[in-house]
């Protein structure tokens, strides 16, 4: 044996400790075995060792694991090395401060080992990451470049690979940069970016629609644009009716809502501001005042035929009372009976001729 490397430095050996190669596993080229034991002295280079998915305590988490390579130290001395997290656990935030605890890094590893967890060790990424060149920065957070395989046709873009959290379809762009993946291509755009011309709006569901491309074109204006609705299609609300030129008024959305009511509605008008000198002659106002079916209450609306004494029942007089002549018109529907009913005359009180 002319020289030895160590392949796996195992774990909790010192600088300095003598390990032996059994006689038995060291075969010449002759394969003939050695009649000696190899021993060696192990140096501080050869001092690497490893413990894994070593719990990680503290934090506002749980169930966060990592890899460890414990070695020699720039200052001689032997502690922790290398750290990778290989379980992210759950409920972490950049920022945390977790503890190794050094009774699980055994005797080489000394006190406990503190480390900061970054948004990367929890796979908190707002994209992709990227690599930089700055020797100061090893990576920072990257937008991706999206196109399509190389030398193809975009119709080929794998699109069910591409869709987005809101299952929206994908469009293929008009050309394909080369040597990029197939699995990114951009998305169509909702009809809510749509500009409807005069005239339109958009549709109901427009944010669920989509255009035939990554814009919106003036192809798609059917497809996210319909005609605004006449205010005739309004249904009023029960104080209100729709107003006397409502067929050349229009709402604001291919729908009439209640954010329409002001432009196509006027408030109904009512009884209770009418007069009686309003009404026609022998008509009285009705009781109890009603709303009236249009913004203006039209007289026979408001009023009605007054009650007449004609046909009034000289039964109904009281003693000594007689119709009067002629039927007077009554102040209600209904006459009473001081209205057409007056004093019988007597003859002690007339005068005779001579």
């Amino acid at each position: 044996v002319v020289s030895v490397a160590v392949v796996n430095g195992g774990f909790g050996y010192q600088a300095g400790d003598v390990v032996t190669i059994a006689a038995a596993t060291l075969v010449t080229p002759e394969n003939v075995a050695s009649n000696a034991n190899l021993v060696i002295a192990l140096a501080a280079d050869d001092v690497v060792n490893y413990a894994n998915n070593i719990a990680l305590a503290g934090g506002s988490g749980s169930g966060a694991t990592a890899n460890l390579v414990v070695g020699p130290l720039p200052t001689g001395e032997t502690g922790v090395t290398g750290i990778a997290i290989v379980n992210p656990g759950a409920g972490y935030a950049a920022g945390d401060t977790l503890t190794i605890p050094g009774a699980a890094l055994g005797s080489t590893a000394g006190t406990d080992v503190e480390i900061v967890l970054t948004a990367r060790d929890i796979n908190v990424r707002e994209t992709i990451w990227c690599y930089t060149t700055d020797p100061n920065t090893r990576w920072e957070f990257c937008d991706p470049v999206v196109a399509c395989v190389a030398s193809a046709s975009c119709d080929s873009c794998n699109f069910g690979l591409c869709a987005d959290a809101s299952g929206g379809q994908l469009a293929a762009p008009a050309e394909c940069a080369e040597g990029a993946s197939a699995d990114f291509c951009p998305l169509k755009a909702f009809c809510t970016v749509m500009s409807c011309s005069a005239g339109y709006a958009p549709v109901a569901d427009a944010d669920t629609k989509l255009c035939s491309g990554t814009s919106c074109l003036p192809s798609d204006h059917d497809i996210c644009c319909g005609p605004v609705a006449p205010c005739t299609t309004m249904v009023c609300p029960d104080d209100a009716v729709l107003k006397a030129d409502a067929g050349t008024l229009v709402c604001s959305a291919v729908e009439c809502s209640d954010a329409d009511v002001d432009a196509c509605c006027d408030t109904r008008d009512s009884c209770a501001t009418y007069l009686q000198g309003d009404c026609p002659t022998n008509s009285i106002l009705r009781s109890p005042a009603p709303s009236c079916v249009a913004a203006t209450c039209l007289p026979e609306e408001c009023c009605e035929a007054a009650g007449t004494c004609d046909g009034f029942d000289a039964g109904s007089c009281p003693t000594d009372n007689v119709l009067i002549t002629p039927a007077p018109v009554c102040a209600a529907v209904t006459c009473a009976p001081d209205e057409c009913c007056e004093a019988q005359g007597s003859c002690s009180t007339f005068p005779c001729a001579g």
